[in-house]
């Protein structure tokens, strides 16, 4: 993130950023949700690889030491692992994998993930090329990629109780020449 709109209690509406109010943007990127009302985020991203690698790597850690060991030897590969990869150590009583994305092919894949697979004892089970979009819907687990519009989920959260009417006022205003559908929230006695 490198900017935000923010809706204020005292209803003022400001701009967030590195260079203009900081402390405020500073906030935003996780000190909590009681800063304001976010009406605008702004963000930096990057180009979509052409090929995605979703995986999945068993590792047999059947007991205490073996799961430590291996949970180690993911932290210290997590510090200095290649940017194009993406992961997490997926863990229930009956097992544990190592499952993320990898932006390029199988091959990549592969040299990325010896190193860690040979000292976690992992095997890779599963890599399956596709596209950025074939991987999200994947990751989606089965549901629609467009999960409605309107979006006109709003967060009770968002407004207090000690909101004045012209902040929550300036917040609708501001919200509906923006596009979003709001739905008015009343606090519970």
């Amino acid at each position: 993130m490198v900017g935000a709109t923010i809706v204020l209690a005292n209803s003022t509406v400001v701009n967030a950023s590195a260079t203009e109010n900081p402390d405020l943007f500073w906030a935003l990127r996780g000190a909590g949700g009681s800063m304001g009302i976010v009406s605008n985020f702004q963000f930096i991203t990057f180009a979509v690889p052409e090929t995605v690698t979703f995986f999945v790597a068993s590792a047999p850690w059947g007991t205490q030491e073996r799961a430590f060991n291996g949970l180690k030897a993911v932290q210290e590969y997590a510090a200095s692992m290649p940017a194009e990869l993406n992961m997490r150590v997926f863990i229930t009583g009956k097992f544990v994998n190592l499952e993320g994305l990898f932006y390029g092919n199988k091959t990549g894949l592969k040299a990325a993930l010896q190193p860690l697979l040979n000292k976690t004892s992992a095997t890779l089970q599963l890599s399956q090329e596709g596209t950025w979009l074939d991987q999200v819907t994947h990751f989606g687990n089965g549901l629609p990629l467009d999960q409605g519009h309107p979006y006109s989920y709003v967060r009770t959260s968002f407004l207090s109780i000690h909101s004045s009417r012209e902040g929550i006022a300036t917040m609708l205003t501001y919200g509906s020449t923006r596009r979003f559908t709001r739905r008015v929230c009343t606090p519970r006695p």
